[in-house]
């Protein structure tokens, strides 16, 4: 196991001045499977108390150029009174579409809202990563 330990100040245009603290626990399983295990605790000016979640994550490397995961994990906050409220299931596909620096991730999945009584709302995030300096493999 190896974990992981971070905490970021951040400013943003909508929630104002924050803190984020996060924790990871990886597990290596061979050389193409990684299991991890993170909990994040988030203050901002307009966060609802402390905005926190627990996630699980189960990684496969098919290559160096792709990889893909799937993700579960639940979302709440504590003001003024702790409440879960959101799950979520994701699996996220990601490529290497140029060079060693330059990402397309494709991450379908269900999102499960409180609000709207836990109904199943699908949903499809793209994200293009362009890496500048050097980073681990995942």
């Amino acid at each position: 196991w190896r974990s992981e330990f971070t905490q970021n100040l951040f400013w943003d245009m909508e929630d104002g001045v924050g803190e984020k603290s996060q924790i990871k626990f990886d597990r290596p399983i061979g050389d193409l499977y990684l299991f991890r295990l993170s909990s994040s605790a988030v203050w901002s000016e307009l966060s609802r108390g402390v905005d926190w979640g627990h996630f699980a994550s189960y990684y496969a490397t098919f290559s160096p150029r792709r990889s893909a995961a799937i993700k579960a994990g639940f979302r709440g906050h504590t003001h003024p009174s702790t409440v879960t409220e959101q799950y979520l299931v994701r699996i996220p596909y990601r490529q290497r579409i140029h060079r060693d620096w330059l990402f397309l991730e494709i991450e379908p999945g269900l999102d499960f809202f409180r609000e709207d009584n836990y109904e199943i709302a699908p949903l499809i995030n793209l994200k293009l990563d362009i890496l500048i300096g050097s980073i681990e493999r995942i």
